[in-house]
């Protein structure tokens, strides 16, 4: 498929081997692909922080939260932080 432009042109070729410049347009065995530190670091959080909450569903589902231990905690927690304002 070719689109040619004003004066007929060539702006676009499905089968380009080479661009105006002269310069080849396929891939080599150079290309790479580099992921940056910092996108390694936000990957791995991430991938803490969907485990985190896989395990605060699982303690849902298991009535952990509903222990009367758990419930005393949060209420002294709550008792706290009013008393602390």
């Amino acid at each position: 498929m070719d689109i040619k432009g004003i004066n007929n042109q060539y702006q676009y070729s499905k089968d380009v081997k080479s661009n105006k410049f002269g310069k080849t347009d396929k891939k080599s065995d150079k290309d790479k692909l580099e992921i940056s530190e910092k996108a390694k670091v936000l990957s791995k959080a991430q991938q803490e922080d969907v485990k985190k909450l896989e395990d605060i569903k699982n303690k849902i589902d298991s009535k952990f939260y509903d222990s009367n231990e758990v419930i005393a905690k949060v209420a002294d927690k709550i008792v706290k932080d009013l008393k602390s304002k």
